[in-house]
């Protein structure tokens, strides 16, 4: 591969021959007026301005194809990067709606514990309702059966008196019976009431 040549080769050659403003105006003025000169060198440092204006244009162009390669390049990595920019953002913006939903979620979360936690509460304080109600109905249970126990202790005593109380009457009965069989048996034999006691001797009247 031939090398490039330089820019300060490219000026080399310009400066090696090349033709002023005077020199161009003194050519001139020898053609106008058919003075015969020696052309050659003119020729020549033509040539060589031209050679060093056609290198001079390919130093440009390969550094106008180095800049267009160095920019393609540089237009590549930023379109990567643009890409790279848009992919991370969806992913922001993907990122941004799950932490939206998680945050709902959780809010959605927190009520309901909430809502656990009063139902909880209200669930201890019936809770604590029924058993102060169980407990007051213990307690009335034990009154009444301490009552009925009571009142079975009285009714059994008064049983008992009215027992005694119904011997007693049978006793009088028997009593009583037996001494009017008496007294209408002294009254068949005697035919008087003179016979008869107001009180036996063992105090039964």
């Amino acid at each position: 591969m031939k090398p490039k040549p330089g820019r300060d080769e490219v000026q080399a050659r310009r400066g090696g021959r090349e033709l002023d403003a005077g020199e161009v105006a003194v050519l001139t003025e020898l053609l106008s007026v058919g003075q015969p000169f020696d052309a050659q060198p003119i020729v020549e440092a033509l040539h060589g301005q031209l050679e060093a204006y056609e290198m001079e244009a390919k130093d440009l162009n390969a550094r106008l194809a180095a800049r267009s390669a160095e920019a393609e390049g540089l237009s590549r990595v930023l379109a990567e990067e643009r890409t790279r920019t848009e992919v991370l953002g969806n992913r922001v913006n993907e990122l941004e709606r799950h932490l939206l939903a998680q945050t709902t979620e959780a809010e959605i979360l927190e009520r309901r514990v909430l809502e656990l936690i009063m139902r909880g509460d209200e669930q201890g304080r019936l809770l604590g309702e029924r058993d102060y109600a169980a407990s007051q109905l213990r307690s009335e249970t034990e009154a009444a059966a301490r009552k009925e126990a009571d009142m079975r202790a009285e009714f059994a005593e008064v049983e008992n008196i009215s027992k005694a109380a119904t011997e007693r009457l049978r006793a009088t009965g028997h009593t009583a019976s037996d001494q009017v069989e008496t007294i209408l048996y002294r009254l068949a034999t005697s035919g008087r009431a003179t016979g008869i006691k107001a009180k036996r001797e063992d105090g039964v009247v």
